[in-house]
């Protein structure tokens, strides 16, 4: 493959009021909002209180997947995770492959970034 060319084998994403892609697009094709009150905004007076947030509940599920260091780690690297785990799964990988594969890109001579990227959502895991 040459240094410009992406090959997408899995994803992963969770957006407002859904935590994988199949609830995102049912959600889309329904022609459904994941924008929504938010509690704060309303507690705060606000005139437009919309917003495309994730709730605690959302939080909550992604922790309780999150089986890292029992210190409770900052979010971004438990949404990472959470993500790259669904990616993984998605693309019929297990953090083990993936881990290989990464390695194999680290020790290229192209551009990492991507890679290193993926490898560094993965090690906060």
């Amino acid at each position: 493959m040459r240094a410009r060319e992406v090959c997408v084998t899995g994803y992963g994403l969770v957006a407002p009021t859904v935590l994988d892609g199949d609830s995102l697009f049912r959600r889309i094709c329904e022609n459904r909002s994941c924008v929504r009150s938010h509690p704060l905004f309303e507690e705060l007076g606000f005139p437009n209180t919309a917003a495309g947030y994730l709730d605690d509940e959302q939080w909550l599920h992604m922790f309780d997947a999150y089986d890292g260091d029992p210190v409770v780690p900052p979010r971004q690297c438990v949404l990472a995770t959470y993500v790259a785990r669904q990616a993984l799964g998605h693309a019929g990988l297990t953090a083990n492959a993936f881990g290989r594969a990464a390695a194999a890109f680290s020790s290229a001579p192209t551009s990492t970034a991507p890679t290193s990227r993926i490898s560094t959502a993965l090690a906060c895991a």
